[in-house]
């Protein structure tokens, strides 16, 4: 056969043929998933494949294998069910960060249950006082400042004893709050007495500071605290009327079931069981040993950690022990710990300097502090779909801390339920936003804590902090504000200029026995607020729909907002337009409905 392709025609096809293979050699088309698996049971040694898991560790070092060698698709490391119990944090650096736009993704395997845990449980127990029906156990060297028996949080011995958890009361009323005074009958030459707390509310600050003697007046015993508490600026800060307290941690205070008690000094937990719990049988006690149970960060503020998914995924029994050597002195909405150089105070998982980071469908409980923290630079993170319940601190905390000129954006909060944090540090909130810039906090369902649903900014004056064009819209608030005041179902400090409030529901919000007086609202414009707009909201059963007062407040429109009750208190330039009142005993309209609808879809 004569070849009659000319020479350019043939140098088209070889090059034709040369770049398809070519391509077909690097696209990642026709990668699959890398597929790893995880057991409670699994060896280091294992290969981490389905019928032979391998530890949780070993599939983080296997992952990092199959990202350096070239990542073409996702890389899924499937955590079987059961219970991981740690003994140290789980990290993730930016050695595990995903490549060439593929993720990392830790994930429960499909209809099974892992749980990362911080807790270790509690054996050997043995009858002690017959008469008053404690118990106690050996704890060798370990601290902490939680207990849970048979999947309940018990009560830290305490005098008065606590008959309601939404309130943590009753409460001593004390003589006086500068310096805190009370009844002398009310205290006594208790037994380890410099590991015994007093325990009190100012307003919007909850109060935790290690006594050290007391100074009889008469009928009255003022308190001395330990250092750095008696030198804390925050000890005798924003002083109620009224001051309600009481004191924890003393053996003598061990008297109503589901109290405990724990010796530091002689290393025995002691323990008062609830009716049905049988510690010599089948009682289970677990307590917190690890303060950060998975950290996902990166040290080089320059090359964020990235590109990590998190799913499916039960977080428990954290620890904190800071207010053990520092009380607990925090300004403002459990952000940082003031007695301690303003060290943060933890989450259960902690994630620092970080983008394009997912967590989808997790399940946080029983914490010793936060449940998540993230802070320092941080972008196109996202935070959906999980439950965050009985914790001891809050529920989502993002502070997005500046450097070198970067500032946290585009954050995505959405689908979340949010409920009963605060139950130790009573000041703390449910989904805490600071100097965050573009970020959406859309569809949560936030209930049943002692201070503020969702608090945004961290400025006290109107100067620009770049905290712009924040969204929170069509969330469910409610039963929130059960113990403090200063704070709302929505709260926010600071000047954020594009910021839009809208289409929430927030309902059942009314003081509590134990407030100081200070106000409460629905939605609270605080300290600072300026260009913030609030809308198409509907506020029920609220102590007031609105504040906006305290200076500078500023250039805030109020409009087209639907609301029982009383408006509240707008001033300044604060604008209010075409909001509309109903009276408490009618019906919602249509449209009214379709808002509460579609508020908090979680």
């Amino acid at each position: 056969m004569v070849e009659t392709m000319t020479r350019p025609a043939k140098y088209r096809l070889f090059l034709t043929v040369v770049l398809t293979g070519a391509l077909m050699a690097t696209t990642p088309a026709f990668a699959a998933p890398t597929k790893l698996y995880a057991s409670p049971t699994g060896l280091d040694t294992a290969p981490c494949t389905e019928l032979a898991p391998c530890s949780l560790t070993a599939a983080r070092t296997k992952s990092r294998l199959s990202i350096n060698v070239g990542q073409l698709d996702d890389v899924i490391v499937y955590l079987r069910g059961g219970w991981y119990n740690l003994t140290s944090t789980f990290a993730l650096d930016t050695n595990d960060s995903g490549r060439n736009g593929f993720n990392v993704i830790y994930q429960n395997y499909p209809n099974e249950q892992p749980i990362l845990s911080g807790g270790t449980q509690i054996t050997g127990w043995t009858l002690v006082d017959a008469a008053k029906g404690i118990y106690r156990a050996p704890v060798g060297t370990l601290k902490f400042r939680q207990i849970y028996v048979n999947g309940k949080r018990a009560i830290r011995a305490r005098s008065p004893n606590m008959t309601n958890t939404e309130t943590n009361g009753p409460y001593y009323t004390a003589v006086a709050a500068v310096p805190l005074t009370v009844k002398a009958s009310q205290v006594g030459n208790w037994y380890n007495l410099n590991q015994v707390e007093a325990v009190w509310s100012a307003h919007w600050i909850h109060k935790r500071a290690r006594i050290n003697d007391f100074t009889m007046s008469g009928a009255n015993a003022i308190i001395n605290f330990q250092n750095p508490e008696q030198s804390d600026s925050v000890l005798n800060s924003t002083a109620q009327t009224t001051t309600y307290m009481y004191f924890e941690n003393a053996y003598e205070f061990l008297d109503a079931e589901g109290e405990w008690y724990l010796d530091r000094t002689n290393q025995m937990l002691y323990y008062k069981p609830r009716n049905g719990e049988n510690l010599l049988t089948d009682a289970q006690v677990v307590v917190p040993r690890v303060d950060i149970l998975m950290k996902i960060l990166a040290a080089n503020y320059a090359a964020p950690i990235h590109n990590i998914q998190i799913k499916g995924l039960r977080f428990m029994y954290s620890n904190w022990l800071q207010p053990d050597t520092y009380g607990y002195m925090i300004s403002q909405a459990a952000l940082a710990q003031h007695s301690n150089g303003y060290a943060s105070v933890p989450g259960a998982v902690w994630i620092n300097n970080a983008s394009n980071i997912v967590l989808d469908g997790n399940y946080f409980q029983f914490t010793g502090a936060h449940a998540l923290l993230m802070n320092g630079p941080l972008t196109d993170n996202i935070i959906q779909n999980n439950t965050f319940t009985d914790l001891s601190a809050g529920g989502i905390y993002e502070f997005a801390e500046t450097y070198a000129g970067a500032k946290g954006s585009r954050t995505l909060i959405k689908h979340n339920l949010v409920e009963k944090v605060g139950r130790y540090y009573t000041d703390a909130v449910g989904i805490f936003a600071g100097r965050s810039n573009n970020i959406v906090i859309e569809y949560n369902e936030v209930r049943q804590m002692p201070y503020s649903g969702i608090s945004f900014g961290w400025s006290w004056d109107n100067s620009d902090q770049g905290a712009i064009n924040n969204t929170v819209r069509y969330n469910t608030i409610h039963s929130v504000m059960q113990l403090h005041d200063d704070g709302g179902g929505i709260y926010t400090l600071g000047r954020m200029d594009g910021t839009t409030i809208h289409d929430n529901y927030i309902s059942n919000i009314n003081r509590s026995e134990y407030q100081g007086g200070y106000p409460i609202a629905g939605i609270y414009l605080d300290n600072g607020s300026q260009y913030k707009t609030v809308y198409n909201n509907v506020l029920d059963d609220t102590v007031a729909a609105f504040y906006a007062k305290n200076a500078p407040n500023l250039d805030n429109l109020f409009k087209d907002n639907y609301y029982k009750g009383n408006l509240g208190t707008v001033v300044n330039t604060n604008t209010l337009s075409n909001n509309i009142q109903v009276p408490s005993n009618a019906n919602w309209n249509s449209a009214v409905s379709d808002i509460i609808k579609a508020a908090g879809g979680t």
